[in-house]
């Protein structure tokens, strides 16, 4: 007696396919499923101090950031590249600092020169 193949237990050559490609696309779906990392974002007033183009940095001399740090010369990444266009040597500028949580990240957004 032969099985039909609705009740054979063989499974289907072309179910086996799809299921082997469809497993490491569902694990690498659930990979990328992480929870984002809370930023905290700080005001940074400054004066614009040097610009390092190849790696969109801006070396600003800042203000206290009030419940953050001291008021220093550093250099913070813009990520944004129309952003770092418009910035200049000695301009006043005021910005949004975003900091990831674990503060591995941080990078200057929202400019705004002011003088």
């Amino acid at each position: 007696m032969t099985a039909s193949p609705e009740t054979s237990s063989t499974p289907n050559p072309s179910t086996l396919s799809r299921r082997a490609l469809l497993a490491p696309l569902a694990l690498l779906a659930a990979c990328q499923n992480k929870p984002a990392e809370e930023v905290k974002f700080y005001t940074v007033r400054g004066v614009v101090k040097a610009l390092q183009p190849a790696d969109r940095i801006a070396v600003v001399q800042h203000e206290t950031i009030p419940g953050f740090m001291e008021s220093m010369t550093m250099e913070f990444p813009v990520k944004n590249p129309d952003e770092f266009a418009k910035l200049q040597v000695g301009q006043q500028i005021r910005a949004t600092l975003c900091q990831t949580q674990k503060g591995l990240d941080f990078w200057l957004e929202g400019i705004v020169v002011e003088k």
